[in-house]
Order: structure tokens, then C-alpha cells, then sequence
């Protein structure tokens, strides 16, 4: 007897809720934090330019931030990953997916996802596999301690989390066996990898170039910052994202530089393992 699985809401996203609306705040850039950050710095330039000229963030007929609305048969380019695709704390036009897809042309297909791991990207990959056409996607890979399930009470997807502290995991209750569970890297490859693979099958049935570049070392960023504020065009430019938790305008330019230099590579070779490249003070895992 063959075994028929119900699958719902396969295309769902973080924010589902707000599909063909325009907001002012998404989790982790919320207005309080604004408000306490100018507060305590209320001459800092790129907290004041954000005041004057606000983010908005658009979403999408599909429920995704971006400048357009999808339709069937659409080709463009596809950018998976977490908030940094996404753009949490910042412009569109400053996200290193938007900087890319202006150099090489084509509908921005933007699938980040706030808050979001692997499984995110290969799912949504997948529910839109034969709607949207497309011939390059491009995979940051998200935050590795993150695993994506779906609520069949709630009809929502969310991300279980070994840490107390990330948002918006925190709101999952998860006993100490269970976090350290998640937070072992047996499981953390084996669920990287799974998904990487889904994603690749995917690419390779629409005969779609995969591209995925190593993130930026935390090491690097300062100096990165450094070079870029030193220049004389980016003096009058904002830097900082709005959240001020995730990084810059300087990485943004930096990540999208790699990027394009991977895609103009004929016979550059993806980076495939897990992201390790996570700051201690965003992860914890106190019982390792």
C-alpha cells in the first residue's frame, strides 16, 4: 500500500502575514531598539539618516522582500539564506543578493529568510522549483544551528535552535538533552548536507548554476570597515545596519564582490560545509 504524505504550505514563509504589504520593522530590527540605540547615541550619522529616511520593507505576491511581484514562468536569479539575504537592518539596494543581480542582470528572486537555516532555503527552492525559471541561484550559507519544522496546529514553519538567547528561537521550550542534541555537529553535518544536496538536485534538474561562497571571517570585517569608510564616496553613505546586530554595508560590498568574482569563475568550486563562522555572542552553547 503506498504511503501519501499530506504536505501543506509547502511555499510558506517567516512572514506569510504580511504578503503584498509594505512595513516599518521585522524581528530583530524592531522599533524599541531603534529608539534605544539613538537614544544612546543620538549623534551617531547612520542612526540619524535611518530616522530621516526610514527602511521599508516590502513584501511581495509571494511573501518575499522584494521589489517585484513574482508570476508564474518569471526568470531571474535566486538568492537563499538568512537574514543577511534577507536584509534585516537595511535598504534593499544595500543587501550583497541586490548588488549581485544589478551586475548580472535579470528578476531579483529574493528567498531570505529572517531567522532561518538550510532547510528553509532548500524547501522554498523546492515549492517553487517549476514556477519560477531561473538560471543561477546563490546560497549564503545561513547560522548552521538551525533546523526548520513545521506545526501542523500552528499551519506555520518555524526553527528549533540550541541557543536560549537567538531570535526568534527563544520561544521554543527545549529541554537541556534536547539543545545539546541540536548542538552536536554529527547532526549539524548530516542536516547541512541533506538539504545541500536537495538544493543541488534541484539545480541540477533546471540546469541551474549553484553558486555558494565562503562568508566573510569575523577577523576580516574590521579591517574591511576600515578600508571602505576611508573612501571618499562612501562618506556620506550609511554603514551600519539599523539593528546594528548584523553587519554592515562594508560587508554587504565585500560578500557581493566574492560572490561575483565566484560567478565570473568558470571553474570556481563551491564551499560546502557548514558554516562555523558564528560569533559567540549570537550562539551559545553552554553545554558543549
Amino acid at each position: 500500500m503506498d504511503f501519501d504524505l499530506n504536505v501543506k504550505h509547502l511555499g510558506d514563509t517567516l512572514y506569510k502575514g504580511v504578503v503584498n504589504e509594505t512595513i516599518s520593522w521585522v524581528p530583530a530590527d524592531s522599533e524599541n531598539l531603534f529608539l534605544h540605540n539613538l537614544k544612546g547615541d543620538s549623534h551617531r550619522k547612520d542612526l540619524l539618516s535611518y530616522k530621516k529616511n526610514p527602511i521599508q520593507y516590502k513584501f511581495n505576491n509571494y511573501g518575499f522582500r522584494s521589489s517585484i511581484d513574482f508570476s508564474k514562468g518569471m526568470n531571474g536569479n535566486v538568492f537563499l539564506g538568512c537574514s543577511y539575504t534577507f536584509g534585516i537592518g537595511h535598504y534593499l539596494e544595500n543587501t550583497w543578493g541586490w548588488m549581485v543581480n544589478e551586475k548580472i542582470g535579470g528578476n531579483f528572486f529574493n528567498f531570505g529568510i529572517g531567522g532561518a537555516g538550510i532547510g528553509t532555503a532548500a524547501r522554498l527552492l523546492y515549492a517553487y522549483k517549476d514556477e519560477l525559471k531561473y538560471d543561477n541561484v546563490f546560497l549564503h550559507i545561513p547560522h548552521p544551528y538551525r533546523y526548520e519544522y513545521y506545526h501542523p496546529i500552528a499551519e506555520k514553519y518555524g526553527t528549533l535552535s540550541p541557543s536560549f538567547n537567538e531570535l526568534p528561537h527563544q520561544k521554543n521550550i527545549l529541554t537541556d538533552e534536547v539543545r545539546m542534541i541540536l548542538a552536536a555537529d554529527n547532526n549539524v553535518l548530516s542536516y547541512y548536507k541533506s538539504n545541500l544536496a536537495w538544493i543541488e538536485k534541484i539545480c541540477e534538474e533546471h540546469n541551474a548554476r549553484l553558486i555558494i561562497v565562503k562568508d566573510v571571517d569575523y577577523g576580516e570585517r574590521y579591517e574591511i570597515w576600515k578600508q571602505w569608510s576611508e573612501k571618499r564616496e562612501n562618506r556620506h553613505k550609511v554603514e551600519i545596519a539599523r539593528d546594528i546586530g548584523h553587519p554592515g554595508v562594508s560587508y554587504m560590498e565585500e560578500y557581493a564582490n566574492r560572490v561575483l568574482a565566484a560567478y565570473n569563475n568558470p571553474n570556481y568550486i563551491n564551499f560546502t560545509q557548514p558554516n562555523k563562522n558564528v560569533e559567540p555572542k549570537i550562539f551559545k552553547r553552554e553545554l558543549i
